[in-house]
């Protein structure tokens, strides 16, 4: 493969001769946390090489199962998003319910075949996991500004409740609470999710984010 001369693009530094091998994207010079882009032709003795890899990657991948992206039309799901006529809802890695921009979905079903979904942390805004025959909003939701105002209850914490609940403890709401997915907040900014079952409220932050350190 050949590099090829990229046009200059504010902020960012040419990398090898006239930007030829790339453009550094580095984050004091350029909103974000920096990248690296670089882009490559490929020579036409490149394809006998490709189709050797590829072919040792369906063998090596023969009777494993692939994850495969699926739409999902689902009014229950579309009503958690704020505008969800921008999105197209898709399913991957044991039922799990992304939204992406409309204008991006071809592209996630054009990758479907080259990725392994399963290595991948997230891809669009995570909506919901099957869980049962109902639906359970992800955590994720809640920290996105795609979250509809009116989808679910709202629950004030205090600072110590709040707290508690980052460390993944249990925490407990007013008994005039709605029953079910509760999205609890502090200072107005929505923290995630508890399933409210009236005696106690199930936590469903991640124990993986959880806050570990004494405050």
């Amino acid at each position: 493969a050949k590099p090829l001369p990229l046009p200059p693009v504010a902020g960012a530094v040419g990398y090898g001769n006239d930007g030829i091998g790339g453009l550094h994207f580095y984050p004091h010079r350029v909103k974000g946390e920096g990248f690296f882009i670089a882009l490559l032709q490929k020579n036409a003795t490149d394809g006998s090489v490709c189709s050797a890899v590829s072919k040792e990657k369906e063998r090596k991948g023969k009777g494993k199962r692939r994850e495969e992206v699926l739409p999902v039309a689902s009014e229950e799901l579309s009503k958690w998003l704020r505008k969800p006529d921008d999105f197209n809802l898709f399913s991957f890695a044991a039922e799990q319910v992304s939204a992406v921009r409309s204008s991006l979905y071809p592209d996630v079903m054009r990758l479907q075949g080259f990725l392994l979904w399963k290595r991948i942390m997230g891809i669009g805004v995570g909506v919901a996991v099957k869980k049962g025959n109902k639906w359970q909003p992800r955590p994720e939701l809640a920290l996105s500004s795609e979250l509809s105002a009116t989808a679910f209850t709202r629950c004030e914490l205090s600072r110590e409740e709040a707290i508690a609940f980052l460390r993944h403890e249990a925490i407990v709401l007013p008994q005039d609470m709605e029953r079910g997915y509760i999205v609890v907040c502090y200072d107005g900014h929505p923290l995630g999710f508890v399933n409210n079952l009236g005696t106690r409220a199930n936590n469903l932050y991640p124990a993986e984010w959880r806050i570990r350190k004494q405050l």
